[in-house]
């Protein structure tokens, strides 16, 4: 019997309990947002409200197995409470095979036939068409079905292209074929007028997916911009540029707040926020030079350290990968008239002036995508040395 696809209206044929006509309707309806890992997922377990995706709730659901002790997903429970892996699980289970007499574990075990997945998966002689194949179907006496037979039983002339095919879905009692289905699914979107596959309804009326995304547009919960809208955070809608951020800053939504707000690329706010009582910002030579760090005239007053300590005389550059790339760094900084070897002689001049008045560039190299955890780690690794002599002579 046809049913109705609560998601795009089209009616498909498939078993009782089959809501949905395809996953990708589906998953528009379940996917939430898991409260581990915070990823877009279809939910593995909800309990109290709390939604955990099926990858999280396989890595916490972790027990010390009764029978090899080592700590594994639980497969299932003895009659005490305790737990079983699914490997030992395997071997208790284990039976003789009706077929090849060997101990093993019995895949299918009907109508008094135990059957091995080797033999049950066994190349046989198929009893519609007598060639030997690999068993699609057992009929209820044991004789074998081929896979080929097996599907080309269930395959009818598609209404559509008028071709021999697996029926995907029913409309009128007539079957249609996955490709004709999402042909079929193409309306005409009521909003820009064009025939394009039905991603929503709005009033019974088809919308399209270009047109559903530009609907969803909304005034983002960090940046407080009109965007579209990406992920809910705590029911709040943000935009995926926030939400890129978001994860970096290991979900901490005030360290994403003051991201945006700060307009400051995340590796330098994190190193602010980490050694502000260390580090001034941005030192230019002009500075250095009113304040006597540096002796000497120098050209290029202009230019300046990411960070530098006067107490310690210490600067600090902090490099990404396009600083190493110059086709990557001359096509990023085309508008602000940059070139990359500007950039590498004028870096050369910053090291010859430390050198020239006695005070060190610690040079961090940084990767793209980098967590505030992972950024912090590398920058007390590489300031290590004298994060020590400046605790000591404190």
């Amino acid at each position: 019997m046809s049913k109705k696809c609560p998601q795009c209206n089209i009616y498909f044929d498939g078993h009782p309990n089959r809501k949905y006509c395809t996953i990708e309707c589906r998953r528009k309806f379940y996917e939430e947002e898991c409260s581990i890992c915070h990823k877009i997922k279809m939910p593995g377990s909800k309990q109290n409200g709390i939604i955990v995706c099926a990858e999280c709730f396989r890595k916490n659901k972790k027990e010390i197995c009764v029978e090899c002790g080592n700590d594994r997903p639980v497969h299932c429970r003895m009659e005490d409470g305790t737990s079983l892996c699914n490997q030992c699980y395997r071997e208790n289970n284990k039976k003789i095979c009706d077929k090849c007499k060997k101990l093993s574990v019995i895949t299918i075990n009907k109508n008094n036939m135990r059957l091995c997945c080797n033999c049950y998966k066994k190349k046989e002689n198929c009893i519609k068409c007598g060639k030997l194949g690999v068993v699609g179907k057992r009929n209820s006496d044991g004789t074998s079905i081929c896979d080929y037979c097996n599907r080309k039983d269930k395959k009818e002339i598609c209404l559509q292209c008028n071709k021999l095919k697996m029926v995907h879905s029913r409309f009128d009692g007539n079957s249609i074929c996955a490709n004709c289905l999402r042909k079929h699914k193409k309306e005409k979107c009521y909003l820009c007028k064009e025939n394009k596959s039905v991603s929503s309804r709005d009033n019974g009326k088809p919308v399209c997916d270009n047109c559903q995304r530009k609907r969803q547009i909304i005034s983002c919960y960090i940046c407080e911009k009109e965007k579209q809208r990406h992920r809910n955070i705590n029911g709040n809608p943000i935009c995926t540029n926030c939400s890129q951020f978001y994860k970096k800053s290991g979900y901490n939504l005030e360290l994403t707040k003051e991201i945006i707000k700060n307009n400051k690329y995340f590796h330098h706010l994190i190193f602010e926020k980490e050694f502000k009582e260390i580090f001034d910002s941005e030192i230019s030579f002009a500075r250095l030079l009113i304040e006597g760090i540096i002796l000497n005239n120098v050209e290029n007053s202009f230019l300046r350290y990411d960070y530098f300590s006067k107490n310690r005389k210490i600067a600090v550059e902090i490099n990404e990968p396009v600083h190493y790339d110059k086709k990557l760094f001359n096509s990023r900084y085309e508008t602000k008239n940059k070139n990359f070897d500007d950039y590498v002689r004028d870096f050369k001049t910053k090291l010859l002036v430390a050198n020239q008045n006695n005070f060190k560039v610690i040079i961090i190299n940084i990767q793209y995508r980098m967590t505030a955890e992972e950024l912090i780690k590398l920058y007390r690794d590489k300031l290590s040395e004298y994060l020590y002599l400046a605790t000591t002579s404190n």
